[in-house]
């Protein structure tokens, strides 16, 4: 038998078909569409998907999760309609296999923590750079949600508080973020829906795209530090689809050891790559639906936002 992993993310939805092992023999992705009447976004999630032969299914999606599924905070604005909503049973009720859901940076430290570059480590946080950031932190093999189940929403770690409202670093650390930066520097006539593309014009020498990705590592290194002042975890690793730009989680990691700081010589936490890179996610959300709960907090409460 097979599983379905499904990603919900806040620019495309990724899914996978993997075997008993955790290969993935099948994966394909789409656009995430806002749509105002909710079920009309769970038709297009579950549209064509054959589940015959799939004896599970794991769902993975932004904002605080409780334990039914429900989703307690809103996200992506693409997907703020969806706040609300009780995920597995929207998902069963349309492909008719048991489904299971948490959030997508828990699902991503699932998949470290088990299979990949977290495995055995003491302790250890996850930085998922997408539409947001997402994240995690862990205790040994135990994931820490806090008290209301938002521990690793750390596209909310604040960078400054205006008219009362807090700006997160997600703002300014974000892939979405690095997207508008750079588009905001350019002709309209070259400007980007990719970041692998500014990626590759920064690799060429490009300027603007070097200007803006030497900023937007830095805005990321404010993140991972004030993650190692408040947790000083073992290892933080780095996931997301930008991930698989390797030498772009080398230059986070560097950058992140030049700077100076009194503890320079006291911090021993490592700045590595998800394993999993871009998978991390589905391949830790089907985890969540074969094996169960490693979570270790107190019920979320309710949290619309």
């Amino acid at each position: 038998m097979h599983y379905l992993g499904i990603d919900i993310g806040g620019s495309f939805i990724k899914y996978a078909v993997v075997d008993k092992n955790y290969t993935i023999i099948k994966s394909w992705q789409k656009p995430t569409v806002g749509f105002d009447a909710v079920q009309d976004f769970y038709d297009y999630l579950c549209q064509g998907i054959d589940c015959s032969a799939i004896q599970r299914v794991g769902v993975s999606v932004p904002g605080v999760i409780d334990k039914s599924s429900k989703i307690l905070s809103k996200a992506a604005s693409s997907l703020e309609s969806i706040c609300g909503t009780t995920v597995n049973t929207e998902v069963m009720k349309r492909l008719n296999v048991p489904v299971k859901t948490l959030n997508d940076g828990k699902a991503a430290a699932y998949c470290e923590l088990k299979m990949g570059n977290g495995r055995n480590s003491k302790s250890s946080a996850y930085w998922i750079i997408g539409t947001g950031i997402g994240g995690c932190i862990c205790l040994g093999d135990k994931i820490i949600s806090g008290e209301n189940g938002i521990a690793g929403e750390f596209s909310h770690i604040p960078l400054s508080i205006t008219h009362g409202k807090i700006c997160g670093i997600g703002h300014v650390a974000s892939a979405s973020a690095l997207l508008a930066a750079y588009n905001g520097k350019v002709a309209a006539a070259y400007s980007v829906t990719d970041g692998k593309v500014i990626c590759e014009r920064y690799l060429s020498g490009e300027p603007v795209a070097q200007q803006v990705i030497d900023e937007w590592c830095l805005h990321n290194v404010m993140g991972l530090y004030t993650l190692t002042v408040t947790f000083n975890p073992e290892v933080i690793c780095i996931g997301g689809a930008i991930s698989e730009e390797t030498w772009l989680t080398e230059k986070l990691r560097d950058t992140y050891y030049q700077v100076s700081s009194r503890f320079n010589k006291l911090i021993t936490t490592r700045i590595v790559g998800c394993k999993y890179t871009k998978n991390a996610n589905v391949l830790g959300a089907i985890w969540y639906a074969r094996e169960g709960d490693i979570v270790s907090s107190l019920p979320a409460k309710e949290l619309y936002t």
